[in-house]
C-alpha cells in the first residue's frame, strides 16, 4: 500500500547562551531567535540534541545569508567600480590633466 504522506514541520526546542532550554519553535520561529550553525537543538524523534546545522530540516536557515552577503558583495564591487570611473572623470584645480582620481595615486 502505497500512502501519501505529507511532512509537518516539527517544533524543536534550542539552547540559548547561557544554557537555557527555550521552545518550542518553528523552524520559521528559530530564524527569528537568530540561532547560530553550533546551537543545539532538540525536536521528538531525535536520540540527542544536535548542532542546529546537522539538522536538514534547519539548513535553510544557514543558507539564506549567505545568499545575501553575496549579493551584497556584488552591489558594493559593482558600485566600487562605478565610484572608480565618476573619479577618473572629475577634474581637481590641483591636478586637472588627471582628474580627481590622482589624488587618490
Amino acid at each position: 500500500m502505497i500512502t501519501n504522506k505529507i511532512r509537518s514541520y516539527e517544533h524543536y526546542f534550542y539552547i540559548d547562551a547561557a544554557g537555557k532550554q527555550k521552545g518550542t519553535f518553528s523552524p520559521e520561529e528559530l530564524g527569528q531567535e537568530s540561532i547560530k550553525r553550533d546551537t543545539l537543538v532538540w525536536t521528538q524523534g531525535m536520540e540527542q540534541w544536535k548542532r542546529a546545522e546537522e539538522v536538514d530540516e534547519l539548513q535553510y536557515l544557514f543558507t539564506v545569508h549567505t545568499v545575501h552577503l553575496n549579493q551584497l558583495m556584488r552591489l558594493t564591487l559593482h558600485l566600487m567600480g562605478r565610484l572608480v570611473l565618476y573619479l577618473g572623470t572629475v577634474s581637481s584645480p590641483s591636478c586637472p590633466n588627471r582628474g580627481l582620481w590622482s589624488l587618490f595615486l
